[in-house]
């Protein structure tokens, strides 16, 4: 660029003239615009850290809650379908062991164990209305309304000061109103090997040991066991009803 005064060599950076000592108006000009642009650079550059920064707080946060919620519906979905999940895996393994556990059921079977029948069955997920253990339908079934009879009986027995023996009464005719019901082998007749000669003898068993708790803990005659199975559901709880208040 040239002196306006003299005609000589400048440069935007010198901000005399070398030649006539004059300033040099186009430089002070770039030097004041060199300033209002780095001014104008920090403040955009301050503004965009600060935009930055309050962006990144809010993605971080809005990231974090998204990630809590998605952790939740995991837990909540695995906390709903845990029991389903527990299931399954055991009737695999109840499967995968089934000659192991079948015969540990025949061996609770020979001993009349029907209470420990009934637990290791539910303890094990061993579906009886699957291969192979549906010639275990009837047993099964059975078994645990025997398993619940028996307690009931206990309860009447034993009873405790919270315990209303009217209730208590009631429950242990239902009971005993179903567990008569499982014993119907046309129930099972759908399943192979259930209705064999052999479940109905471990039925009869049953029915038999039932009728001796009745008889030695409410002292029920053995002629009025053997009606229990054709009484109504009131007829059964007014007989034993008698029979506990007559114990009284």
């Amino acid at each position: 660029m040239k002196c306006p005064y003299c005609g000589g060599n400048l440069s935007l950076e010198d901000e005399t003239c070398p030649h006539c000592g004059r300033l040099n108006e186009q430089a002070l000009q770039h030097v004041k615009d060199m300033k209002h642009y780095k001014g104008e650079f920090e403040h955009t550059k301050k503004h965009v850290y600060i935009t930055t920064n309050r962006y990144t707080r809010v993605v971080v946060r809005v990231v974090i809650i998204a990630v809590l919620f998605f952790i939740i519906i995991v837990l909540y979905n695995l906390g709903a379908n845990s029991y389903a999940i527990v299931h399954s895996i055991g009737q695999y393994q109840s499967k995968r062991h089934a000659a192991e556990y079948m015969e540990q059921l025949d061996q609770y079977i020979e001993e009349e164990n029907f209470a420990a029948f009934t637990v290791f069955c539910n303890e094990h997920k061993i579906d009886c209305y699957e291969e192979p253990y549906t010639s275990y339908v009837p047993i099964k079934q059975t078994a645990q309304s025997y398993f619940n009879l028996y307690e009931d009986i206990m309860q009447l027995v034993c009873p405790t000061e919270y315990q209303e023996q009217s209730r208590e009464i009631e429950q242990m005719t239902e009971s005993l109103d179903y567990f008569y019901s499982c014993m119907d082998m046309e129930r099972y007749e759908y399943y192979e090997g259930a209705d064999s000669e052999s479940n109905r003898n471990v039925l009869e068993t049953m029915e038999h040991n039932i009728a001796l708790l009745l008889q030695t803990y409410f002292h029920i005659s053995e002629e009025e066991t053997e009606q229990l199975k054709e009484l109504s559901q009131a007829k059964r709880a007014v007989l034993i009803e008698e029979a506990i208040i007559g114990e009284e």
